[in-house]
């Protein structure tokens, strides 16, 4: 990287040093002017068509080290407009996360502490997945569909996820739905699965575990991932399921 790109990997490393960028940037209208003016200079001089704000978990401890504040998804909000009204005709995405809006204390935000947002972004992609990892405390599917049988402790599903964005006031062609394209693995605490009664299901989703383990060179990014992926596509097509590719 030569000249003006040569800060480039600098700035994206500022990330590790210090958790309250993201909250600086947005805080004063000073900041949110400076950081949209300099965005937009930089997408527009090197051909980009728009901007994705990729602040998922605005006003919530996410990692646990990061630096949060009650005012972060109004500021965040009030950042969405300032760059849409500079760059009207660039396209404004933001990531989303599965929950929808919350606030500090993780409760649903209504559709009027929201309305700014739905009316200035043009795709909110939702990350409908990571429902069960190892930040919880039984394993669990990755990306459930419904929540029909889910842990009571964990209601969260795609088809929740669509409920809560258009509760807060997002139009159904403001969203785009992320599916993974990655599986997870867990060390159970036992071989026997252990049933579970959730609901009116009978459910053997739920195990305790004692660790994640790495599976070293099966779904890694190696030279090889393609065609490992392409064999469980075979794999899933032989025992009779569908599958339905859509080209971005």
């Amino acid at each position: 990287m030569a000249g003006e790109l040569a800060g480039y990997i600098p700035f994206t490393t500022l990330r590790e040093t210090t958790s309250e960028l993201r909250y600086a940037l947005t805080a004063t209208s000073e900041n949110r002017t400076a950081f949209a003016d300099s965005t937009i200079s930089f997408a527009k001089k090197y051909g980009f068509e728009g901007i994705d704000f990729d602040w998922e978990y605005a006003s919530i401890q996410g990692i646990g080290c990061n630096t949060v504040n009650d005012a972060d998804v109004q500021n965040q909000q009030l950042l969405f407009k300032e760059v849409k009204s500079k760059w009207p005709e660039g396209k404004l995405s933001t990531a989303q996360s599965i929950a929808g809006i919350r606030d500090a204390n993780y409760g649903k935000l209504p559709a009027s502490d929201v309305s700014l947002m739905a009316q200035v972004v043009d795709e909110v992609r939702i990350m409908a997945y990571d429902v069960h990892g190892s930040f919880t405390k039984t394993t669990g599917p990755n990306a459930p569909i419904r929540a029909t049988c889910a842990d009571p402790e964990n209601q969260l599903s795609v088809e929740t996820a669509i409920e809560i964005y258009l509760k807060q006031g997002f139009k159904p062609e403001q969203l785009s739905l992320g599916i993974p394209g990655y599986a997870k693995s867990w060390t159970l605490a036992k071989p026997e699965l252990t049933p579970r009664i959730v609901g009116n299901y009978t459910s053997y989703y739920y195990q305790n575990y004692t660790g994640i383990p790495l599976l070293p060179g099966f779904l890694n990014e190696d030279e090889n991932s393609a065609e490992k992926v392409h064999a469980i596509l075979r794999r899933m097509l032989r025992r009779g399921h569908s599958l339905l590719a859509k080209p971005l």
